[in-house]
């Protein structure tokens, strides 16, 4: 989602570990979830490593995003609440 100012924003929801994400990036509280959902918000243009989750810090453009998933799987990224996940 690209801002008015510029930033451009990726947003990622994933069921248990997200494959293939840096160590920074948001994980299940259990480490063997498979079933615990994990969120992260990415400035692409300042971060394309996807190392620094700014989902606590920009929660309005979450919800913009998550919004913008097929519903389905916006139901799962949906039981998320804000700043509920871990950084281990």
């Amino acid at each position: 989602m690209r801002q008015p100012d510029g930033t451009q924003y990726k947003y990622i929801c994933c069921k248990g570990a997200c494959p293939s994400a840096p160590s920074s990036f948001p994980q299940p509280k259990d480490p063997e979830s498979k079933t615990e959902w994990v969120q992260g918000l990415i400035d692409i243009v300042k971060d394309p490593y996807d190392m620094t989750d700014l989902s606590a810090a920009q929660p309005g453009i979450v919800k913009k995003l998550r919004a913008l998933l097929p519903a389905d799987y916006a139901a799962g990224c949906g039981t998320l609440r804000d700043h509920s996940f871990s950084t281990a």
